[in-house]
């Protein structure tokens, strides 16, 4: 889970704003936290308490990305509060679109790293919960194709998109 204190360090402690945060989708107490550095990034959250992260976003205005984490329990609230403003959740700055991440360290590691103004992977990471025998399965096959596991997963995910695709 994003909390106030991963963020924090994330952005190196380097703290330039906050106001409370206007929406109601949220708690009343709901507040933004910023860190900004013109040209290079802005990384924010929205927050009522040190374990409570509503939303945090980071904008790598250098490389023109900008990635967006929901936490799960409130996402569908602000959603519905977008839409009811005319506004898409997932538009940035300038008609940008956000880059989703459903694993909060994601987002952390991209925060630190864009903050940092160190490279960083672009992927998204996604959690998968398998079975065990189904697990068992992939790691035999990485074994006999002398891949790591993740590489395999990744592998799979992929021939199973295109083959969804091309509708089969």
């Amino acid at each position: 889970m994003v909390t106030v204190e991963r963020f924090n360090t994330a952005i190196g402690h380097r703290i330039t704003g906050g106001s409370p945060y206007g929406w109601d989708c949220f708690s009343p107490d709901a507040r933004w936290l910023d860190s900004d550095h013109p040209d290079l990034y802005s990384a924010n959250i929205v927050f009522d308490g040190p374990d409570n992260v509503y939303i945090a976003e980071v904008h790598d205005y250098k490389n023109e990305r900008s990635y967006v984490w929901f936490n799960p329990e409130y996402k569908e609230s602000y959603f519905a509060e977008a839409a009811k403003r005319g506004i898409d959740p997932l538009t940035s700055y300038d008609d940008k679109k956000f880059i989703e991440l459903d694993v909060a360290a994601d987002y952390i590691e991209k925060c630190t790293a864009i903050v940092a103004g160190t490279e960083y992977d672009t992927r998204v990471q996604i959690e998968l919960d398998l079975e065990d025998d189904l697990l068992f399965a992939a790691m035999k096959n990485a074994h006999l194709q002398d891949i790591t596991l993740n590489r395999y997963i990744e592998q799979a995910l992929r021939d199973f998109i295109v083959a969804y695709n091309q509708g089969e």
